[in-house]
């Protein structure tokens, strides 16, 4: 385990069933490609699997794109690794959260529970933050942080409210 990182956020990233840790960033209005050429030349990193997905939906004129990065071990420079990683994609998508595995629900990113599960966020070329502890993740600035996040983001893809 990783002395950088709050115990708590340490066992909700490992994979249930694994000797693994995973990260889930999800990429609002990227391009597929270029995320994928950012990943073989500007994000490699050590002991790092990365499985890379497009969400897109048929009826939608935007991309949703899942990188998902599997660790044996948790990095013990992982919040840099994050926040680096967040920061190359500010430049190439409308905005991206980290979200905890299987909580991935679109309409409800402004939701109380759910904005508990979220622990990075970044806008189109804005430094990224991040909330890794428990109490981060409750306070009422991160809350304020996300749902204006969330505002923006539904106010660009307003279908995306009624996503489930």
């Amino acid at each position: 385990m990783s002395a950088n990182l709050p115990v708590d956020f340490q066992e909700i990233i490992k994979e249930e069933g694994r000797c693994m840790y995973a990260t889930h960033i999800y990429l609002f209005e990227s391009s597929y490609d270029a995320i994928v050429s950012k990943i073989s030349a500007d994000l490699v990193v050590k002991d790092r699997e990365v499985k890379i997905y497009n969400l897109r939906e048929d009826d939608w004129t935007f991309d949703i794109v899942l990188i998902k990065s599997y660790y044996r071990n948790i990095p013990a420079d992982l919040p840099i690794i994050l926040n680096r990683e967040a920061n190359i994609f500010s430049n190439l998508c409308f905005a991206s959260f980290y979200m905890f595995d299987g909580c991935f629900d679109l309409s409800i990113l402004d939701d109380d529970w759910y904005i508990c599960q979220i622990y990075g966020i970044t806008a189109y070329k804005s430094l990224s933050k991040f909330a890794f502890a428990r109490e981060e993740r409750m306070s009422d600035k991160w809350h304020q942080e996300v749902r204006k996040m969330a505002a923006s983001i539904y106010e660009r893809f307003p279908e995306l409210k009624s996503v489930s």
